[in-house]
């Protein structure tokens, strides 16, 4: 017997909340979830595995062989949909952040006239003037706040914006380098590829596990004991599906 109480700590968990205010089809889906944690850490039990209590995917997933990607499995996925590998107009970007206008115009003077970004941000900052300076890395317009894109991308490379007002001080900003858009190469996409495929698969044999456990494990959810309109896949009023 497992109290629904058990589960209102699962979603809390998950969610970092109670569920009270998520739709039926929210909490179905979640009931699922816990239902399959509850059947893998059963079925590491009964095999002898430690931390299945805690851990029980983790766990019940590193004792399946899952074999790596191929490079022709790698090479037909990049090949299926290489578009998904483009990459749009991106900014390698540095900010300054200072809380008074006329900090920030001497801050664009003094880089203009040559002194490093990195030291005007050191001066400003041991003078108490509230500066805040960094390298943001790498973005692309979607990645910054609309109100900033159109000056951060008109920017060319090692050019100083002008100072920009903000809700909570004055920006300054420089693009160090413009990276045009492009297609990743196949060799560049690999890693991510890899990455995905590996996931896939963890996917695959987690979902089999699942269907094992189900089909050894006499399940019984008592539908009319949950707060919620339960329609998922173990329900007593629809065959079990298949959870891959």
């Amino acid at each position: 017997m497992v109290p629904y109480q058990a589960f209102e700590e699962f979603v809390e968990l998950q969610l970092g909340a109670n569920g009270a205010a998520l739709s039926s089809e929210v909490l179905s889906a979640l009931f699922d979830q816990f239902v399959d944690q509850r059947l893998l850490a059963r079925w590491g039990l009964d095999r002898g595995l430690s931390g299945v209590d805690a851990e029980p995917i983790a766990v019940v997933l590193d004792q399946v062989e899952i074999p790596p990607p191929t490079d022709a499995e790698i090479r037909a996925f990049y090949l299926a949909a290489p578009q998904r590998f483009d990459r749009p107009l991106r900014v390698r970007l540095r900010q300054l952040l200072v809380e008074d206008e006329a900090t920030a115009r001497r801050a664009v003077e003094q880089i203009e006239s040559g002194v490093e970004f990195s030291h005007v941000a050191k001066r400003l900052g041991a003078a108490g003037k509230g500066a805040v300076g960094s390298l943001q890395g790498v973005v692309s317009r979607s990645e910054v706040p609309p109100v900033y894109e159109p000056v951060i991308f008109a920017l060319a490379e090692g050019e100083v914006s002008e100072v920009v007002r903000a809700e909570y001080g004055y920006h300054v900003f420089q693009v160090v380098e413009r990276l045009p858009e492009r297609r990743l190469t196949l060799e560049e996409a690999t890693p991510e590829i890899r990455r995905q495929l590996e996931r896939l698969a963890a996917e695959r044999a987690l979902g089999s596990l699942v269907k094992r456990a189900a089909e050894r494990y006499n399940i019984e959810v008592h539908e009319r004991n949950l707060p919620f309109r339960y329609r998922g896949r173990y329900s007593q009023t629809s065959p079990l599906s298949d959870p891959s």
